[in-house]
């Protein structure tokens, strides 16, 4: 779900969704996950594209939506939820300000920071 660079309406992604049984998807659904993405990727601006399909894999039906990441819904607990569990699939870490005690310490010793500059607080 990216673009090499913004277009010219500041979308940072496209996230596509190919539907091959209208009966079987929520689109709901569908934009929860996409904005679950937007928060780990730090995306402000998605076009939410879906194909529908008949049973010949043709294309019956498109409907886009933009997403932006100062929505309502873009940061509501189950969507936090949901991002936290595609982090954890994908072993992506979220960036905090808090330092681990048994992370390197950032001022480049290599040491450990609660053996390090941590070891005082």
């Amino acid at each position: 779900m990216s673009l090499v660079e913004k277009d010219e309406n500041n979308i940072d992604a496209i996230c596509i969704s190919s539907i091959h049984n209208e009966n079987d998807v929520n689109e709901e659904i569908l934009v929860k996950d996409t904005y679950a993405n937007m928060y780990l990727a730090k995306n402000n601006k998605v076009l939410n594209t879906f194909l529908y399909y008949n049973k010949n894999d043709e294309i019956v039906n498109i409907h886009l939506k933009v997403l932006f990441s100062t929505d309502i819904e873009a940061k509501t607990s189950e969507i936090l939820n949901i991002a936290e569990n595609l982090r954890r699939k994908r072993g992506l870490k979220i960036e905090s300000n808090k330092i681990g005690r048994n992370e390197l310490c950032p001022c480049g010793s290599g040491k450990k920071y609660k053996n390090c500059c941590g070891k005082n607080q």
